[in-house]
């Protein structure tokens, strides 16, 4: 069997191989430490579409600019948000509320 550009791997494979899955390892690794997981609030796709925000009307909401909003995203200090596809930023009503009664950061 072939691996990696025709080199025949042995029992352990070869050495190419051991670097390409260490490289791999470590790529993965750091792709998991700068995108963790945002938020706990469940998906868009699971609750009514009137219990979620853009980012401009949670901002609206707050009285803030978006801009703002984006800050506290950024710094993970402002009110829970989901990812809603590769772009799309929401935030549920309840959240965006309770941030509000909280107090800002």
């Amino acid at each position: 069997m072939a691996r990696h550009g025709g080199t025949p791997s042995g029992e352990g494979g070869t050495v190419l191989d051991a670097v390409l899955d260490a490289l791999a390892e470590r790529i993965a690794e750091k792709l998991d430490a700068r995108h963790p997981v945002q938020s706990a609030a469940p998906a868009p796709a699971q609750l009514p579409a009137a219990e979620w925000l853009t980012c401009a009307q949670a901002a609206a909401r707050l009285g803030v600019k978006p801009k703002t909003l984006e800050q506290w995203r950024s710094e993970g200090c402002g009110p829970k948000w989901s990812r809603l596809g590769k772009r799309s930023v929401r935030y549920s009503v309840q959240d965006v509320d309770a941030f509000a009664r909280r107090g800002r950061p």
